[in-house]
């Protein structure tokens, strides 16, 4: 992805320290730096100067990153200055596709779900219809049928139904996802 660097010993390097600048990794200006292989790395990047002492705090508000196109994408945070404090890094981020908000290996399974349901409804219709026109034919046994196949249908709406919402909104609805595990 073009961030960091390996060394003859096969040694991977972030960081443009003093034994980096030594095995020709990068070069003297960049010291204390990320290593990016600029015919390698052509994305963003962003960089926050976190001075050796004294007190400091700051933060990264709507620190938003859009790209329209597909691809891999990297987040790498680094503290390169050996000599300085620790840093810490909270909060949260939040990824968002073209498609939405849904994971993409849970993308796919949004639409099973819904098909699903659709095979589910169809099903549980016609079970009812048949047992509503042979009605005089009806054993006890076809009522609890009737039901399981309603709760199915139910499951896989309400399952279904969490995934659209989650994949809109980025959020779960509470209801749709208990009622649907």
């Amino acid at each position: 992805m073009g961030v960091g660097a390996k060394s003859d010993d096969g040694n991977l390097r972030y960081c443009c320290s003093e034994d980096a600048i030594g095995m020709g990794l990068c070069a003297g200006p960049q010291y204390g730096r990320l290593i990016m292989d600029a015919e390698k790395f052509s994305g963003k990047h962003r960089i926050m100067n976190v001075p050796a002492d004294g007190e400091y705090s700051t933060s990264l508000k709507y620190g938003r990153f859009e790209e329209t196109d597909s691809g891999r994408y990297l987040v790498v945070f680094a503290n390169c200055n050996s000599d300085g404090r620790r840093v810490i890094v909270e909060g949260h981020t939040i990824w968002k596709s073209n498609h939405g908000y849904l994971p993409g290996d849970l993308f796919g399974l949004m639409y099973f779900y819904a098909i699903l349901f659709l095979v589910y409804f169809a099903i549980l219709l016609w079970y009812g219809i048949t047992m509503k026109m042979f009605e005089d034919a009806n054993i006890p046994i076809q009522s609890w049928i009737f039901g399981t196949i309603a709760m199915g249908t139910l499951e896989v709406f309400f399952r279904s139904g969490d995934l659209f919402v989650w994949n809109e909104d980025g959020t779960r609805f509470w209801v749709a996802y208990y009622i649907g595990k």
